[in-house]
């Protein structure tokens, strides 16, 4: 193999590395944000089976 083409295999080796990465850290940004807007969800939602469980009492 010529060093060019070396060069050029090592530099597509690290963009394809660096794309996964990018892509894996975004996927788990987006799954941590997804659960904490859903916990934010829940809590108001749990609440209230609190409040009219204990209001039919």
């Amino acid at each position: 193999m010529d060093p060019d083409n070396r060069e050029w295999l090592e530099g597509a080796r690290l963009i394809s590395i660096g794309v996964v990465a990018a892509v894996v850290s975004a996927g788990l940004v987006i799954g941590f944000g997804r659960a904490v807007i859903t916990d934010e969800a829940d809590r108001p939602v749990a609440r209230a089976e609190i409040l009219i469980s204990a209001s039919t009492r």
